[in-house]
């Protein structure tokens, strides 16, 4: 089998549209922490009008960052939409995209790729990366960030795939608890065993920095990955699940 995120060849394809060097560490500050100001030269989907975390307080908001020409932001924007649907008016979302590559500046072209995947959400433009580096960039892309009513950051989600942690948390700040202590105890960052596995991906137990829109390959505890081994899909020779 291959394993697609050290394959060399599909590194070198992924360096041609995403030439941006794989963060060495998340410099996220310890969870939980009070939200940083979102800094942005311009609001999309608000009617041009700047929305502050400090004016969300008392709410439990969601924050993602991203980037149209990270791939897995558009599944990125496909959770975003799901939880939306879920929580409704509970739920207040926020999106920061984040120039990271010279065509990402073209606004024509971010605000077509909302269009083609339905991003209805407020979106800060940040093109000059000031809330991205406050929040501890590098930062993969999409990230998820839940912050509870007291305006803390209780939860760091970096995975297109954090759809269930995420509504479960949700649900739980939702119901009252402000997930500071679980937060502080390192339970509400991607515990590796917690995250969720592509399904025809090789697993490994061997961490590898993971490149900008790309998950990674995710540090399993042996338990964890034989757990994961045994609910995946059996591959044919060819390295494909059957139909």
């Amino acid at each position: 089998l291959v394993n697609v995120f050290t394959d060399p060849a599909r590194i070198a394809r992924n360096q041609k549209t995403d030439p941006q060097k794989p963060p060495e560490e998340v410099k996220l500050p310890k969870l939980p922490f009070a939200a940083k100001p979102i800094s942005a030269q311009k609001w999309l989907n608000t009617g041009g009008k700047p929305l502050t975390l400090e004016a969300l307080k008392g709410e439990v908001v969601l924050l993602e960052f991203w980037r149209f020409q990270c791939h897995a932001c558009a599944q990125g924007a496909e959770v975003v939409e799901a939880l939306e649907k879920q929580f409704g008016a509970k739920l207040k979302i926020v999106t920061v995209h984040t120039a990271l590559a010279p065509e990402e500046l073209e606004e024509d072209r971010l605000v077509s790729w909302m269009k083609e995947h339905g991003v209805t959400q407020p979106v800060a433009v940040d093109n000059s990366k000031k809330t991205i580096t406050a929040y501890g960039y590098p930062l993969t892309t999409p990230t998820f960030l839940l912050i509870n009513r007291n305006g803390n950051v209780v939860s760091y989600q970096p995975s297109q795939h954090a759809q269930p942690i995420l509504t479960e948390q949700i649900q739980q700040l939702l119901a009252g608890d402000d997930l500071e202590d679980e937060a502080k105890a390192g339970k509400t960052a991607p515990a590796n065993s917690n995250l969720i596995q592509p399904p025809n991906f090789q697993l490994s137990t061997t961490p590898t920095a993971p490149t900008f829109g790309q998950p990674g390959v995710q540090t399993l505890t042996p338990a964890a990955a034989a757990k994961a081994k045994a609910v995946a899909p059996k591959l044919d020779e060819h390295g494909h699940a059957p139909h």
